[in-house]
């Protein structure tokens, strides 16, 4: 049974992933080959023409960003909490 995606005055997939696609300093280009989507696809959901993708489609693209899904469809991943992970991501990794 495929996950649902519930939206929230709190989420949406398209601050979420043009949060993480900042972040990452990736275009929706490069995502779209990363995780084998097309373009179209991921412009979609970057402009909020599509706000529930299929779960298994997000998956790809968090894949792809080397982001938990999760923190795709958490009402708590807005951009503010992506900073927040990047940045500690960074700290980590620079020890």
């Amino acid at each position: 049974m495929e996950e649902l995606l519930v939206e929230t005055e709190h989420y949406s997939v398209a601050d979420n992933l043009m949060a993480f696609c900042a972040l990452s300093g990736m275009t929706q280009r490069e995502i779209a080959r990363a995780s084998g989507l097309p373009e179209a696809t991921i412009s979609r959901w970057c402009t909020g023409v599509v706000t529930r993708p299929r779960p298994a489609l997000l998956r790809t693209v968090s894949e792809a960003l080397g982001v938990p899904y999760e923190h795709f469809v958490s009402p708590d991943a807005g951009y503010a909490h992506a900073l927040a992970l990047v940045n500690e991501t960074k700290a980590c990794l620079s020890k």
